[in-house]
């Protein structure tokens, strides 16, 4: 339930120490930026996550539906 108290990370390009693409890698050499050349990000969102905001919504109304 703390989840929606906790504040939004945002999008990273080039580094993110908090959740790496690649989690055996990031174990074994700890947190490095991309030292490539950048020439276009393109960001695609894709379906919420279960624990999203949106879906967070529901559930509170579903848990105060039940106290009405």
């Amino acid at each position: 339930m703390l989840g929606a108290m906790a504040p939004f990370e945002g999008i990273n390009i080039g580094i993110d120490r908090r959740s790496p693409v690649w989690w055996d890698l990031h174990e074994r050499r700890g947190t490095f930026p991309w030292t490539g050349a950048l020439a276009a990000v393109t960001y695609t969102p894709g379906e919420s996550a279960p624990d999203a905001g949106s879906n967070f919504i529901d559930l509170l109304r579903e848990v105060g539906m039940r106290y009405e």
